[in-house]
């Protein structure tokens, strides 16, 4: 077995070869909304560039797009896990759904962030 990592956008720059090969994809991409910066730790808002904190209007502009173009990427019955704010996750899955896949939710041990885990049918 072998694991790689790949900083790209979303799967830009991901070697073909990997086309149906991935097993398991993680990822934990922005997914604070634009303009509730305040939500942030003062060090994020100073120290981070805004794009690797805001993912839109409703948060959920990376977790789309890497929900959609995942599934080229990924082998029958593998797994995309998603960071996310737990009060996005139903909002997520939907996306999911309609994408073909099916999801369960992990709720992390802050109460607030939680982890989609969807699934290729």
């Amino acid at each position: 077995n072998s694991a790689w990592v790949h900083h790209a956008d979303v799967l830009s720059g991901t070697p073909a070869s990997l086309r149906r090969r991935v097993s398991i994809l993680v990822a934990a991409p922005p997914y604070t909304p634009t303009g509730a910066g305040a939500l942030l730790s003062r060090e994020a808002r100073t120290h981070e560039p805004p794009g690797a904190l805001f993912g839109g209007v409703d948060g959920l502009d990376h977790v789309r797009r890497l929900i959609r173009d995942a599934l080229p990427w990924l082998a029958p019955d593998a797994r995309l896990l998603v960071e996310l704010h737990a009060g996005q996750y139903a909002a997520a899955a939907a996306h999911g759904d309609e994408a073909g896949y099916t999801s369960r939710c992990h709720d992390g041990a802050d109460g607030q962030s939680a982890v989609i885990e969807l699934r290729r049918d």
